[in-house]
């Protein structure tokens, strides 16, 4: 990544390079450089960008539709995910994540969040949290449900 970026989600900062790899990570999100030449302190405005590999926020982002049972659309050659973002949220979260990847090899070409109110937008950092937690929390009633 160049200076005018710097690699920014909580998760690869907490783990830049796990073990079992071979480099560092290169994490999807960004921070982008002010016209004041400042940065954007603000984690939930750091976006998408596809110069990326094995971004652990994606990677758990992924993960946690890959294991939602209510997929609507995979696309079955592995190389697009159409994710539901929280139907109860506010109208800022709300709609969907379409990501394009080349199967699982780590790397995501494309993040982009669209909904029914504004044109679709880079994802955020903050939208790909609160999407993982919409995803695990629909799983977890699903296993209690299941149970029943």
């Amino acid at each position: 990544m160049t200076d005018d970026c710097i690699t920014a989600c909580p998760r690869c900062e907490a783990d830049p390079q796990p073990q079992n790899f071979g480099s560092p990570r290169n994490c999807a999100f960004k921070r982008d450089r002010l016209a004041d030449g400042s940065m954007l302190i603000v984690p939930s405005d750091y976006s998408f960008t596809p110069d990326n590999w094995q971004c652990a926020t994606m990677t758990a982002l992924i993960d946690a539709y890959d294991r939602d049972r209510k997929k609507v659309i995979y696309g079955h050659d592995e190389s697009m995910n159409i994710i539901p973002c929280d139907p109860d949220a506010d109208s800022d979260y709300g709609g969907w994540i379409v990501l394009t990847r080349y199967k699982s090899r780590g790397k995501v070409s494309s993040a982009v969040h669209v909904g029914d109110f504004y044109p679709p937008r880079p994802l955020t950092v903050a939208l790909a949290e609160a999407t993982i937690t919409f995803l695990q929390r629909r799983q977890r009633e699903d296993e209690q449900h299941a149970r029943r």
